[in-house]
């Protein structure tokens, strides 16, 4: 890039991916795989370009959280703590940078028709069809709910154009959300408050009697 055109003025980070799955499930080797891409491929990129815009006192870096970065669901912990890893880091590097006129900035996406839930369904079939997995009634629950959400997908349209918001605005703000309905957005809000109770209805997690 420099090679071709002198300067690097932005850099998205997207790459990311999923394996459903229990926290107790999903393995070292598909955790440290998906960390690997999700989190560590991020600050591999982040580190190779940071130099380049500091030398130039300007630049920006999109990086691709989600909204599992914020409201975790059952069977799906792993991912999610890849993406709260990267809010993290997101949060501060913005801070960091922003003395060198780089700024970093957030955009989280919510459930958009790509092949990403495919993909992740793929990958943890050794999970998810495991009969004698203590979670099996758990997967049945997720991969409907699953089914059900991703018929109301956006297309992935919306979400480049948020990062190209994010790319073009003078002074871009933390964080954008992408793709979220308006009833995401309140539970947002309200994070740990009405969090645990809407998830505990939507799969049906029972209290344990006493």
């Amino acid at each position: 890039t420099l090679e071709q055109f002198g300067r690097i003025d932005v850099l998205v980070n997207n790459a990311g991916y999923s394996v459903f799955g229990a926290a107790e499930e999903v393995t070292d080797a598909q955790l440290q795989g998906m960390f690997d891409v999700n989190v560590f491929g991020l600050m591999r990129m982040t580190r190779a370009v940071a130099p380049i815009l500091r030398a130039q006192k300007a630049g920006r870096i999109i990086n691709i959280s989600s909204l599992v970065g914020k409201l975790v669901t059952p069977a799906n912990g792993a991912y999610a703590a890849s993406k709260f890893a990267v809010e993290a880091l997101s949060d501060a590097l913005r801070l960091e940078l922003e003395p060198f006129g780089i700024q970093v900035v957030l955009v989280e996406p919510g459930g958009i028709r790509t092949g990403f839930a495919d993909s992740a369904e793929a990958r943890a079939q050794g999970i998810l069809s495991n009969s004698s997995s203590p979670y099996q009634a758990l997967y049945q629950k997720f991969q409907q709910i699953n089914v059900d959400m991703r018929k109301g997908e956006p297309g992935p349209e919306i979400v480049s154009r948020v990062i190209q918001q994010a790319i073009e605005t003078p002074r871009p703000k933390a964080r954008y959300l992408a793709g979220i309905a308006f009833s995401g957005r309140f539970v947002i809000g309200l994070r740990d408050i009405v969090w645990d109770r809407v998830v505990r209805q939507m799969f049906k997690v029972a209290s344990p009697t006493r």
